[in-house]
């Protein structure tokens, strides 16, 4: 649907190098993509946008950018898929890295909004 705002949160077992999270981030700021990459294991990924432009992207990750990666450490899971949200929550597209964290606060969790989409947990690896 033209205008349509989708959010597809993608999961990893690892994304542990910096310069494949460079070109994924620099890949969704040009499929016009909002959300955000964060880097660690496991790895967590939030891709807000046109439901065509996801799936272009998630294809060209698929395709070349982690062609780059040995295929033991290739695992992508499409997990949840909100669809018609009502608001985009980014600004822009991020990369976090939490990998180094040395311990997480309780309550700190960004509101995804999830209550304003049509939630579809559809499991996939890739």
């Amino acid at each position: 649907v033209e205008g349509q705002v989708d959010r597809q949160w993608v999961t990893f077992i690892s994304f542990t190098s910096s310069k494949i999270a460079k070109e994924f981030c620099l890949a969704a700021e040009s499929a016009h993509l909002t959300g955000f990459l964060m880097v660690g294991k496991p790895g967590v990924a939030c891709l807000e946008g046109g439901p065509k432009a996801i799936v272009r992207f998630l294809k060209e990750v698929r395709t070349d950018i982690f062609a780059q990666v040995d295929p033991c450490a290739r695992k992508m899971t499409i997990s949840i898929q909100e669809e018609a949200c009502t608001r985009v929550r980014f600004d822009g597209f991020s990369l976090h890295d939490f990998s180094s964290s040395q311990h997480c606060t309780r309550g700190s969790a960004t509101d995804s909004g999830s209550d304003s989409c049509s939630l579809t947990n559809k499991k996939r690896t890739a």
